[in-house]
């Protein structure tokens, strides 16, 4: 029996019907402007509070980069290295200098070594799955496209989410639509368990942000859309009163 997860944030994971579940994938699937990193260092910093080992994968920006943002976003990254709590895979930077908490695979063209590096990564989580939970971040899929193409990017995809599932890992990969075809968008999307949908809308000549569940595993979620907007503070939701006129014409 899978065990519950969170983001942490409520609004949210009433969205997706009271949580996130052990064992299933989700995709984010993020329009340009949506700020998707605040949800996903929500996640981050949701499963470090609670103890959870955390891999983040990041094929689109080096792991210095992304360590720099989620610092900026309050959470201690070189503690949760230091815990071994906190996993970085950089499948986007050739260099192969070690850094403290870092697997490079250094050749991010390469969708083997890439693989391999998600194995070793895996191994760590394994080896530990029993008395910890886990969750694993893949930032971005656009990215993994771009570099080898649908096919191979599926396939990738693919085993990566069935080792996610072996694991017990709570997965979470991001996906910019709007970069590819649709045909690539829904093959992802058919692909992981729950879709979490970020998009911009024009509203009342005002482009205001929305965040919509398309598919969870747990059979009491809502489709609809909830505005939100973002602050230092991370995700912020309106006064549920009102919302349903703002969705009138949707």
């Amino acid at each position: 029996m899978p065990t519950e997860g969170s983001f942490g944030i409520t609004v949210v994971d009433q969205l997706l019907g009271g949580s996130l579940l052990r064992g299933k994938s989700y995709l984010l699937e993020a329009d340009n402007g949506t700020q998707p990193h605040s949800l996903v260092f929500a996640f981050v910093n949701h499963a470090l509070s609670q103890g959870e080992l955390v891999v983040y994968a990041s094929n689109e920006e080096p792991a210095e980069d992304v360590m720099t943002k989620l610092g900026d976003s309050g959470i201690d990254v070189a503690q949760a290295i230091k815990k071994e709590q906190l996993l970085f895979l950089d499948l986007w930077t050739e260099k192969e200098e070690p850094i403290p908490g870092v697997l490079r695979v250094g050749n991010p063209g390469d969708p083997h070594k890439v693989m391999f590096v998600y194995n070793q990564a895996y191994d760590f989580i394994s080896k530990r799955k029993t008395r910890t939970p886990s969750r694993v971040i893949i930032e971005s899929f656009s990215g993994t496209v771009t570099n080898f193409g649908f096919e191979r990017a599926h396939r990738l995809a693919s085993r990566t989410v069935r080792m996610m599932k072996l694991v017990g890992a709570i997965g979470l990969s991001v996906l910019v639509p709007k970069m590819h075809p649709a045909t690539v968008s829904e093959s992802f999307k058919h692909l992981h368990d729950g879709v979490i949908q970020l998009t911009l809308v024009e509203v009342h000549d005002k482009l205001q942000k929305y965040i919509r569940i398309l598919k969870s595993p747990l059979p009491l979620y809502t489709t609809r859309r909830i505005p939100y907007d973002i602050t230092p503070e991370g995700l912020t939701f309106p006064s549920t009163k009102g919302i349903g006129s703002l969705l009138d014409d949707f």
